[in-house]
C-alpha cells in the first residue's frame, strides 16, 4: 500500500476514534450534569425541611409555654403552623420524587427512609394538635412525641443533605474529569493534522518559491498594463466631448463625473459628489429610475435607456439620450452613465409639427371655404335660374291641352308636380345658402332655424345665448358655429329619438362656448367616432382651433360641446372668405 494512502487511512481512523470517544463522553458528561442538578434538588430541599421542622417544633412549643395568647394572636399562630405544615408535607414528597430520580445509590434511599419513618410521626403528631384547636389546652403541653420524633428527623435529614452534597462534589470532579480528557484529545488531534499539513507545506514551499516569483513578475506586468488601460480609460472619461458619470446602483450617488458634466449641468464636481442621481430627474421619474437601477444584469452589456428630461443647477429642464452599462466600481455594483444632450433636435421637431399642423389647418380652411363658396353658388343656381324656369313651365303648362277635359286633367297635375319641385328646391337652397346670416345676423339665424325645426313636431328645440358680441366675432367664425348646430340637430333629428334639445351660446371674455344637448336614446362615443357627422363637427371646429367635448352613454342622451379662444381665432392668419350672401 502507497504510503501517502496509508497515512490518509490511520488519520481517518483516529480521527473516527477521537470523535467517538468525545461522542461517549458528551453523553456520560449530559447524565451528570442532570444528575447534579437533583443531587442540588435534593440539598435544597433537605435544607427547606429542616427549616419548616424547625419552625413547626418551635410554634408548637410557643403555644405550650405560653398561655397569654389573645384570641387573634392565637388565631394567627394556628394558620401560620397549618401552612408551615403543608409546606413540610409538600417539601416531603418533592424531597422522595428527587431522591426516586437518583440512579444507583442505596445510601440517599437508606436516609431517606429513615427520614420518612420520623416524618410520619412529626406529621400525625401535627396534624392531631391542629384537628381541634383550644387556647390554653394541655394538649399542647403533651408534645413529646413530636419533639422525640423531631430528635431523629432533623440528624437523618441532616446526613441525607450531606451525602447529597458529597455525591455532588463527585460527580463534579468526574464532570471535570470527562472534559479534561475531551480538550486532551482535541488537542493531540489538532497537533497531529497540523504536523500532518505542515509537513507537506515545508517539503512544498522550496519549489514554490521560484513559482512564486515568477508569478510575482507576471503580476508587476499585470499591473502595469492595468494601470496603463486605466489612464486611457480615465482620458476617454475625462474627456469625453459628451456628459458621463459614475453612480453607485445601492445608494444612487455620483461617484465620479467628467469635465462636460460639469460644464454642461452647471454643477461642480464636489456638489456632484454630494448628490443622487434622483436630484436632477423629474419627481414623476424616479420610481421608473428606481426600476431600471434594480435591474441584475451582469457587468459588460450596455443598453440604450431612451430620452429622459434632466435638470441643471440653474432649474432649465433639458432633454437627454441615456446609455447605461453595469461595472463594478470601488468593489461595488455601479453603473457608467453616458448622456446625449436633444434638447434642440426635440425642439425641432416639434416646430417642424407645428409647421405640418398649420399647414393641415390652412388647407382644411381652404376646403371649406371652396365647398362654401360652391354651395353658394349651387343655391343662387337653383334659386335664381331654376326655379325661374320652372315657374315659366308651370304657366305654360297651365293653358295647354287638346280638349277641355284633357286640358284641365293636365293642367292639375303639372301644376301639383312643380309646385313640389318648387318647394323642394327652395328648401335646399335654404340649406345650402345661409342667407339669413347676411340679412339678420347669427343669434336670429340661429332662433330662424330652431322656429323652422319645431314646426316639425317631433322634437322641441330651445335656443338660449348670453354674453355674446356678435359684430366682434369673424364671419367664418359664425358660419361655422350655424354649420355645427345644423349638423347635431340633423343628428338629433334622425337618430336620437329624443322629445327635447337645447342650443346655448356663451360668451365670457375672450371664451366662446356652444352646447347642444338631447335627452335621446344616446349612444357609444367610441363606436360612433368616425361617423361622417361627427367628423365634419370635428373639422369645423379644428379650423378656428375649437376643443370639441362630447358626453353620451346609451339611455343618457347626447351633450356635445364645443369651446373656442376669440384670441386664438384673431391670430389666425386667413379666415375664410365664403360668400355669405343669399
Amino acid at each position: 500500500m502507497p504510503p501517502l494512502k496509508r497515512l490518509f487511512r490511520i488519520s481517518f481512523a483516529l480521527l473516527f476514534t477521537v470523535v467517538l470517544f468525545n461522542l461517549v463522553l458528551y453523553f456520560l458528561i449530559s447524565d451528570k450534569t442532570r444528575q447534579n442538578k437533583l443531587y442540588e434538588e435534593g440539598e435544597n430541599t433537605a435544607s427547606s425541611q429542616q427549616i419548616y421542622m424547625q419552625q413547626i417544633v418551635g410554634k408548637i412549643a410557643a403555644l405550650s409555654i405560653h398561655h397569654h395568647f389573645s384570641e387573634e394572636q392565637f388565631a394567627n399562630q394556628l394558620t401560620y403552623l397549618r401552612e408551615a405544615t403543608e409546606s413540610f408535607r409538600s417539601g416531603q414528597n418533592e424531597l422522595r420524587r428527587t431522591v426516586g430520580q437518583i440512579k444507583r445509590n442505596p445510601a440517599e434511599a437508606v436516609l431517606l427512609e429513615r427520614a420518612d419513618t420520623a416524618y410520619q410521626e412529626l406529621y400525625r403528631q401535627a396534624v392531631a394538635l391542629l384537628e381541634h384547636p383550644q387556647k390554653n389546652s394541655n394538649e399542647w403541653s403533651d408534645a413529646g412525641r413530636l419533639y422525640a420524633a423531631s430528635a431523629v428527623y432533623l440528624p437523618a435529614m441532616k446526613e441525607l443533605h450531606d451525602q447529597l452534597r458529597a455525591d455532588e462534589v463527585s460527580s463534579e470532579e468526574r464532570i471535570e474529569h470527562m472534559n479534561r480528557a475531551i480538550i486532551i484529545s482535541l488537542i493531540g488531534c489538532l497537533i497531529y493534522l497540523i504536523v500532518l499539513v505542515i509537513a507537506p507545506i515545508f517539503r512544498q514551499s522550496a519549489r514554490n518559491y521560484e513559482k512564486l516569483q515568477r508569478s510575482l513578475e507576471e503580476v508587476r506586468k499585470t499591473e502595469a498594463l492595468l494601470q496603463d488601460s486605466e489612464r486611457k480609460y480615465r482620458y476617454l472619461f475625462e474627456y469625453n466631448p459628451m456628459p458621463m458619470w459614475i453612480f453607485d446602483r445601492a445608494t444612487l450617488r455620483f461617484r465620479e463625473v467628467n469635465h462636460m458634466a460639469v460644464q454642461h449641468y452647471g454643477y461642480s464636481a464636489e456638489e456632484f459628489g454630494q448628490m443622487t442621481i434622483l436630484e436632477i430627474r423629474p419627481g414623476q421619474d424616479h420610481e421608473r429610475v428606481l426600476g431600471l437601477t434594480r435591474d441584475e444584469r451582469e457587468p459588460g452589456h450596455a443598453r440604450q435607456q431612451g430620452q429622459w428630461v434632466h435638470h441643471k443647477k440653474n432649474g432649465q429642464a433639458i432633454f437627454v439620450e441615456i446609455i447605461s452599462h453595469p461595472i463594478e466600481y470601488d468593489e461595488r455594483p455601479a453603473m457608467l452613465i453616458l448622456a446625449k444632450d436633444v434638447t434642440r433636435h426635440i425642439e425641432l421637431q416639434n416646430e417642424l409639427v407645428e409647421e405640418k399642423i398649420a399647414h393641415q389647418r390652412e388647407i382644411a380652411r381652404a376646403t371649406v371655404m371652396v365647398q362654401e363658396k360652391e354651395r353658394n353658388e349651387i343655391g343662387r343656381e337653383l334659386h335664381d335660374n331654376v326655379n325661374q324656369i320652372l315657374t315659366s313651365v308651370k304657366l305654360h303648362l297651365e293653358f295647354m291641352g287638346q280638349t277641355e277635359a284633357d286640358r284641365e286633367k293636365h293642367r292639375l297635375a303639372s301644376v301639383g308636380m312643380v309646385s313640389t319641385v318648387i318647394q323642394e328646391i327652395r328648401r335646399l337652397s335654404r340649406s345650402l345658402v345661409p342667407h339669413t346670416l347676411n340679412d339678420v345676423g347669427l343669434l336670429l339665424a340661429i332662433g330662424d332655424l330652431t322656429e323652422n325645426l319645431n314646426l316639425l313636431g317631433t322634437v322641441r328645440f330651445r335656443f338660449e345665448y348670453d354674453g355674446l358680441d356678435e359684430d366682434k366675432l369673424p364671419a367664418g367664425l359664425k358660419l361655422t358655429l350655424l354649420r355645427i348646430i345644423q349638423e347635431q340637430t340633423t343628428n338629433i333629428l334622425k337618430y336620437a329619438k329624443a322629445t327635447e334639445a337645447r342650443t346655448e351660446l356663451v360668451q365670457q371674455g375672450d371664451s366662446l362656448r356652444l352646447l347642444v344637448a338631447d335627452n335621446g336614446i344616446g349612444f357609444n362615443p367610441t363606436d360612433h367616432r368616425n361617423g361622417i357627422g361627427l367628423t365634419n363637427i370635428m373639422n369645423r371646429a379644428d379650423i378656428y382651433n375649437g376643443k370639441l367635448s362630447l358626453q353620451a352613454a346609451p339611455g343618457m342622451g347626447c351633450r356635445l360641446e364645443v369651446a373656442f379662444s376669440l384670441e386664438k381665432v384673431r391670430r389666425l392668419k386667413r379666415q375664410p372668405a365664403a360668400d355669405l350672401g343669399a
